[in-house]
């Protein structure tokens, strides 16, 4: 009887969370604007001494960059607990949308900015807010067309990203040495992917990256699946919205900048020194940890065919774990900690 009685508490209990999961999630994203001035107010805080005031940073970027790791734990909760994708659509945007919010709401600023419509980014950043939820509860998605080929695709438009993101991610962590050695890494690294053909071939690679990544995901969104596939399509989503994001500042600065670590971080003093930029601190930082994590899970499967699966599952974690330490150090050279200056 107390087995019983036990059993379907627990159960009350998980259809009582099932039910609150979508107010939940939509949180993160939806004040996820305050997370910049509370960043800048604690780093205010912080530049007088006081643990409170450190205490108060690390919170406020911790919360910032919790919309990947939320979504995932939401994602695996629906899985692991049975509950039907598709009967809780609204919690799975819910996560998605707050697992891309960092970068989405940062590329925002640059997209509005072109169009010269600066001033309604807030309305802007809510409007899509809304039309997610919208589109996630009354349209459901196709899976007629050929996925194989689509992740084909995916797949060839990775390699020449991948590499020219891992030289990427070593040229910004020299800078944890010095502005200079960043500088003088890049100065190599320039020529190379800013030669016409190779750097076409970039873009191009980029854009089929975004948009097969943004299909795939959105195909499979409502099917359950494992804990491991969940990290990989939260990670890759961040990624595609983050490429879309950074591509488009970056070949837009350059037109009137230099874009060097400096320009990327407001200056040679760093992010710390301008606290109304400290929001780009979870958008890097969470661009390194998802390449490393993302580039880990396909490695685990790719590895497992030629591997035993423990040495593939190590490796994988390897990866990972090296973004993990790769963004840390950028996080550090970002807020103008460099060891040689």
């Amino acid at each position: 009887m107390d087995v019983v009685t036990l059993e379907t508490f627990d159960g009350r209990t998980q259809a009582a969370a099932a039910e609150a999961l979508p107010a939940l999630v939509w949180l993160i994203p939806l004040l996820y604007p305050l997370a910049a001035p509370a960043m800048a107010w604690s780093a205010a805080l912080a530049h007088t001494g006081g643990i409170a005031g450190v205490a108060a940073l690390i919170a406020s970027v911790s919360w910032a960059m919790s919309g990947p790791f939320v979504a995932v734990l939401v994602l695996n909760y629906l899985d692991q607990t049975g509950r039907s994708r598709s009967q809780h659509r609204l919690a799975v945007s819910g996560a998605l949308f707050a697992a891309i919010t960092p970068p989405f709401y940062a590329g925002l600023a640059n997209w509005l900015a072109l169009a010269h419509a600066g001033a309604f980014w807030g309305e802007a950043f809510y409007g899509t807010a809304a039309l997610v939820a919208v589109v996630s509860v009354t349209t459901t998605p196709s899976a007629s067309a050929p996925v194989v080929s689509l992740r084909r695709v995916h797949g060839y438009a990775a390699a020449l990203i991948t590499v020219f993101a891992l030289a990427h991610v070593a040229n910004h962590a020299a800078a944890i040495a010095s502005l200079s050695a960043h500088t003088a890494v890049l100065s190599v690294l320039r020529p190379i992917y800013r030669e016409r053909i190779i750097e076409i071939a970039l873009v191009a690679s980029i854009v089929l990256q975004i948009v097969s990544g943004v299909v795939l995901t959105w195909r499979s969104h409502l099917r359950k699946t494992t804990a491991i596939r969940n990290v990989q399509a939260v990670s890759g989503l961040y990624l595609a919205v983050f490429l879309g994001s950074h591509l488009l500042a970056t070949l837009g600065g350059r037109q009137h900048a230099d874009t060097t670590f400096a320009w990327a971080t407001g200056g040679p003093s760093g992010l710390m020194a301008r606290a109304g930029l400290l929001f780009m601190l979870p958008y890097y930082s969470l661009s390194v940890l998802a390449l490393f994590v993302h580039l880990g899970c396909q490695a685990r499967w790719n590895l497992a065919r030629i591997l035993p699966v423990t040495s593939a599952r190590w490796i994988s974690h390897g990866l990972m774990a090296t973004g993990v330490l790769a963004a840390a150090v950028i996080a550090l050279a970002a807020c103008g900690v460099h060891i040689l200056s």
